[in-house]
């Protein structure tokens, strides 16, 4: 808290999220991006960074002592492979369900990253990732979310949005606005720079940003202390 109290000192994450949406914005200065590249973009990222940050469960369970024998991790593959093909059951059974939990499910995994910083400043960041993009780019979010209900086409009021938005916006203020008055610099700053991508990039190259640089960043060097040995074992 001190050394927070003196200067400001980003972390790792943070450095890299800063460093992507620096990347971006100049790569992208007087370029259109189309949609089909944003979205192949995205899933490089995903392959590359998303597959192996969930590969880890395995290693994490043998750690944990919840896999012991072969017996142990068949049961445990058993069920984690279930659970995954349940999920996708609902989301093609019941669409509208599986995104609600989906989202739900996206907001508390995310809060992971602010995990020690204060429950109203981890719920405050969750939400801004998960429903900020919707606030601010209401039409492409709901065209994402129509093709991931088949088609089957959602609206939103205008009002309804706007109160939502500002629900989480005054949240996102608090929080920030708490950090500053307790001068913790470190988290302040990470509030206002995930704010500003929010509005400086649209949805999927918000969330490629973010889940490159601050959640895989946090998560595998999380995993890399939880986990112990050599760097060269845990690559």
């Amino acid at each position: 808290m001190l050394a927070e109290q003196s200067t400001i000192r980003f972390d790792l994450a943070v450095k890299v999220t800063f460093g992507l949406m620096l990347t971006v914005l100049v790569a992208t200065h007087g370029m259109a991006i189309s949609a089909s590249a944003t979205i192949g973009l995205l899933l490089v990222v995903v392959g590359v960074f998303g597959i192996p940050h969930g590969a880890f469960d395995y290693a994490v369970a043998k750690k944990s002592g919840v896999i012991t024998s072969r017996r142990s991790a068949t049961l445990f593959l058993f069920f984690y492979l279930g659970v995954a093909a349940g999920s996708f059951a609902l989301w093609l059974l019941y669409p509208r369900g599986g995104l609600v939990v989906f989202l739900a499910l996206s907001v508390w995994h995310f809060s992971h990253d602010w995990v020690g910083r204060g429950w109203l400043y981890r719920s405050a960041m969750a939400l801004l990732v998960v429903f900020g993009p919707l606030v601010v780019w209401p039409d492409l979010v709901l065209y994402y979310f129509n093709v991931l209900l088949f088609g089957d086409s959602i609206t939103v009021r205008p009002q309804s949005l706007l109160l939502f938005g500002l629900f989480v916006g005054v949240l996102w203020g608090t929080a920030c606005g708490l950090k500053l008055v307790r001068r913790q610099w470190h988290d302040l700053s990470e509030g206002v720079l995930l704010f500003s991508c929010v509005f400086l990039f649209e949805p999927l190259i918000f969330f490629v940003i973010y889940f490159c640089g601050l959640h895989s960043v946090r998560s595998m060097t999380h995993l890399r202390k939880q986990l112990g040995g050599t760097l060269a074992a845990f690559i």
